[in-house]
């Protein structure tokens, strides 16, 4: 019976410890250019994916990441996984990719979003007037 508990015991770290695919590391093999099959063919399907329309383009999403046990608790869930990748393709052809959680990503973002603001605004007349 301990044998059987241990064998048993032994069997649940194996196949915890088990290796998964780690896509930061698979995500080397992207290139700018490349087409969704491609990108498929490197990482596979995506775990999750979004599409919408901007400035006349299509813009769509595909997130990977592997899902990460803590004790003996799985979460498949992207914010929580230490190799999330979100792949950006642009009218069908990956414009960017890397982890969308980086806050130096998001900041580098919307400072180029600022940017495009300010460059499109009209410049504004203003007359001060001192009365004494």
């Amino acid at each position: 019976m301990k044998k059987t508990i241990i064998v048993v015991f032994t069997l649940f770290i194996t196949i915890g410890c088990a290796s998964t695919t780690n896509y930061a590391q698979q995500a080397s093999g992207l290139s700018l250019g490349m087409k969704k099959q491609e990108v498929i063919r490197v990482l596979g399907v995506a775990k999750k994916s979004s599409m919408r329309k901007y400035e006349g383009k299509v813009i769509e999403k595909l997130s990977y990441w592997t899902a990460k046990t803590i004790g003996f608790t799985t979460f498949d869930n992207e914010m929580m996984a230490s190799d999330a990748v979100s792949v950006i393709l642009t009218d069908g052809i990956v414009t960017e990719w890397g982890n969308s959680m980086d806050i130096s990503r998001i900041m580098e973002k919307s400072m180029e979003q600022q940017a495009k603001i300010m460059k499109n605004m009209q410049p504004t007349e203003v007359k001060v007037t001192i009365e004494k």
